[in-house]
């Protein structure tokens, strides 16, 4: 019996590792030329909120040199991060530059006398995220 106990422990420990393995960030890039799935840079999302609701994005979402123009906040639940300053090569978090490569989100929305809001993000009180490298404008 003390052996299939340890052969279940190890194959537990093999499933767990597997799935660590694929965890993968999310991309986002001002345009794409093909399918767009946030699963590399390639086929990055070009909507920021689509990528904020990938499950994925807990793992982190890398967002290529650009401005991004919303026009609703972007609403953030859960818990992740936002990184900014890609060019669109980098495989590492430690390869991007974002001094040199200016990632922007403003709010495009034009302010009317009814509606003053210009906010960019809207969190719930449950999340927990680290915006870095990027700029915001309203």
């Amino acid at each position: 019996m003390k052996k299939h106990k340890g052969m279940i422990g190890l194959m537990g420990m093999a499933i767990l590792l597997a799935g660590m393995a694929e965890a993968q960030n999310v991309f986002v890039a001002p345009s794409v030329a093909g399918a767009s799935d946030g699963a590399s840079w390639a086929t990055a999302y070009t909507n920021l909120q689509t990528a904020v609701n990938d499950p994925n994005a807990v793992n982190g979402i890398w967002v290529k040199q650009g401005v991004y123009a919303i026009q609703t906040p972007i609403f953030m639940s859960n818990n992740g991060a936002i990184y900014g300053g890609f060019a669109g090569t980098e495989t590492l978090l430690a390869q991007r530059d974002w001094r040199a490569n200016l990632t922007t989100i403003s709010n495009a929305v034009t302010a009317t006398s009814g509606d003053p809001d210009h906010r960019v993000f809207n969190c719930d009180n449950r999340s927990d995220w680290r915006l870095d490298g990027l700029t915001i404008c309203k």
